[in-house]
């Protein structure tokens, strides 16, 4: 598997802090540090939507069921759902008390998660936007999240410091109570995600390295060596690959079993802020530290 740049997007004036792909496989969302979000046609050379009124940063995205809405996260505290196709705000929930920084939707859109630098996650209603839990204990502020395959478990990740063992928090959906922490260093974690039935799961950190973690110990069993310096992260669909951006190499793609590095990106004009993919693995998004997004697809 190997893949070509194919079309550079000169969209943002400002840093893309947050990327995701919607389920048709050919459309894709921005979001940056300008506050703005914009929709792509992956084939195509100008945005179909730019959505504004966050009132800060923009950073971090996600899906609803059918891609036709999305939420965003912001420095303005707040989450805003919105339509990707007309570009409306939907609804506006309150009531982090520092800016959001991750968020998860549940596989069947009933539940939103998000975290914050106020050092807690928060789990939303998604349909009437209602508050359910405010979960406590995370002693930095949470970067990522990801939900089980179950929808029974939310596992938060935190900014950590060098003398903060846990950086991993799973705690549970219905209740809002914390189950279990994984008790390794591991920080600055940016991005995690659950693997296959949820048995293991997988994160990236500022570190410069990819963490694979049994669940039920909270123990990591292997550890891709990638680069030093701050670092995203996306899986291949397959979960066999993962795509990891640093600040050197800016973009690369691995394979997580043997640890083999499969290609190296060098297109890219700036540091690599945000990377997705899309569910068919036609096409990968890379969003740059300098505004600009990076499209590459699948040779052959």
């Amino acid at each position: 598997m190997y893949y070509q740049l194919v079309r550079t997007y000169q969209g943002h004036a400002h840093s893309v802090t947050g990327i995701l792909t919607l389920p048709s496989g050919r459309k894709a969302v921005s979001a940056a540090q300008d506050g703005s979000l914009k929709v792509w046609d992956l084939t195509g050379d100008t945005p179909l939507v730019t959505m504004t009124g966050h009132e800060g940063a923009a950073l971090t995205l996600a899906a609803f069921p059918g891609g036709n809405f999305i939420a965003s996260g912001a420095e303005d505290y707040t989450v805003r759902f919105w339509n990707v196709e007309t570009g409306e705000t939907i609804r506006t929930l309150t009531g982090h008390t520092g800016a959001v920084t991750a968020l998860a939707v549940t596989p069947d859109g009933r539940r939103i998660v998000s975290g914050s630098t106020d050092r807690t996650i928060r789990i939303w209603e998604a349909m009437t936007g209602r508050l359910l839990h405010t979960c406590n204990g995370h002693l930095t502020g949470v970067d990522a999240l990801a939900i089980s395959p179950d929808a029974q478990y939310v596992l938060a990740g935190e900014t950590g410091r060098d003398d903060l063992r846990c950086a991993l928090r799973l705690w549970d959906i219905e209740t809002g109570t914390a189950v279990a922490d994984f008790q390794e260093p591991h920080f600055g974690v940016r991005q995690i995600a659950f693997l296959g039935d949820g048995a293991q799961v997988i994160s990236g950190s500022t570190e410069g390295d990819v963490k694979i973690w049994d669940r039920a110990s909270g123990r990591s069993i292997r550890t891709l060596e990638t680069h030093l310096g701050s670092m995203v992260m996306a899986l291949m669909p397959g979960e066999r690959m993962v795509l990891v951006g640093t600040q050197r190499p800016l973009l690369a793609l691995w394979n997580l079993e043997s640890g083999e590095l499969l290609q190296q990106f060098d297109e890219p004009s700036d540091q690599v802020m945000s990377v997705a993919v899309t569910a068919d693995a036609r096409y990968i998004v890379a969003g740059c530290h300098n505004g600009s997004l990076n499209v590459y697809a699948r040779a052959g």
